[in-house]
């Protein structure tokens, strides 16, 4: 029993040890290298990030093993934005109109506008754990997507969509009041 107690002990010395070098020395580290980045901001573990191509507002967080692909377009992401663990946002796409050409062949100058399409969360946005939000898409202030939705296309401000691809749910605030709180915060 005594030397359950005294893993246990050393298990919590050595975790927050752990916490604390990613604090102090990690995660200032990361938060330089995106092309803007807002005050108390928190990257998770194993994040694949295009830092160049990412912004990140003051007060949001990305959960654990994100991916935030971006090669051409860019990654904006608003203030007070949550974004869950296993979340992929991907502005880029392939070129696959070229029959004499594989896919993988195609250079950043052979793509077309259409290819690579920025990606907006504004303020207060929340993307649930696992899911993907693809070029050209625009997520409005106060929305929520849940786990696991593919978001294809524009979502409303203070809206709720899950699914894949991802359907409105339901308006997050009524009406009266979804209009006066979004003003409020712009």
């Amino acid at each position: 029993m005594r030397m359950k107690g005294i893993c246990r002990a050393v298990y919590h010395i050595c975790s927050g040890m752990r916490r604390g070098v990613r604090r102090l020395l990690i995660l200032p580290f990361q938060r330089r290298l995106f092309a803007s980045c807002g005050k108390d901001v928190y990257i998770g573990r194993n994040c694949r990030i295009r830092y160049r191509n990412v912004s990140v507002g003051s007060h949001s967080s990305i959960g654990d093993n994100a991916l935030l692909m971006s090669t051409v377009a860019s990654i904006t992401i608003g203030e007070g934005c949550m974004i869950a663990p296993r979340v992929m946002m991907i502005s880029g796409d392939h070129r696959i109109d070229l029959p004499d050409l594989p896919m993988h062949r195609v250079t950043e100058a052979q793509k077309l506008a259409e290819n690579d399409r920025d990606i907006i969360l504004e303020d207060d946005v929340w993307i649930g754990a696992g899911a993907c939000i693809l070029k050209g898409v625009r997520i409005g202030t106060g929305s929520v997507v849940g786990a696991a939705s593919v978001v294809t296309r524009d979502l409303p401000p203070g809206s709720i969509y899950t699914g894949a691809p991802g359907q409105k749910c339901r308006a997050r605030f009524p009406d009266n009041k979804a209009s006066a709180r979004i003003n409020k915060n712009r």
